[in-house]
């Protein structure tokens, strides 16, 4: 979901400004004539964004296990407010989303909110909770709650 493209990264420009992800993705759709409009739901396209900033601070760590639901997308004039949460199986998984003392929750919710309001082009109120669900993925309850029922996947 990265718009930006391969490669793209926040941080210093050769002439010593400074770019952020959502600068960068506003940017790069615009340069390559896309909209930033699918026929997802505002509510996927965010837990993707989320996951996608998972995935880059984590990498090798990210429980294999891991999933983001919405539960509360409100849309108002100047600020989306977005409730979410990230599931993982063990409490070790949780102490690693998190990271010592907040840190990592807390980088994971500046990267994904800075690139939400470079999507939606609105300021973004965005709150993450990590909660335990013991064996989500092997339960077929949990899996349709989180997207992943085979009446959701594409053939």
């Amino acid at each position: 979901l990265d718009p930006a493209g391969p490669g793209a990264r926040a941080g210093p420009t050769a002439l010593g400004g400074h770019r952020s992800p959502a600068r960068v993705a506003r940017r790069s759709q615009a340069a390559r004539g896309l909209s930033p409009r699918t026929d997802r739901s505002d509510g996927f396209i965010a837990s993707e964004w989320i996951r996608e900033q998972l995935t880059r601070k984590l990498g090798q760590e990210l429980p294999y296990d891991i999933s983001v639901s919405i539960d509360m997308f409100e849309k108002k004039k100047k600020v989306y407010k977005i409730y979410a949460t990230i599931w993982v199986e063990k409490d070790s998984q949780k102490s690693i989303v998190i990271g010592k003392g907040g840190d990592v929750l807390k980088t994971i919710g500046t990267r994904s909110r800075l690139a939400l309001e470079g999507y939606f082009n609105r300021k973004i109120y965005l709150q993450l909770w990590v909660k335990i669900r013991e064996d989500w993925a092997d339960d077929e309850e949990s899996l349709a709650a989180f997207g992943y029922s085979d009446a959701n996947q594409s053939h």
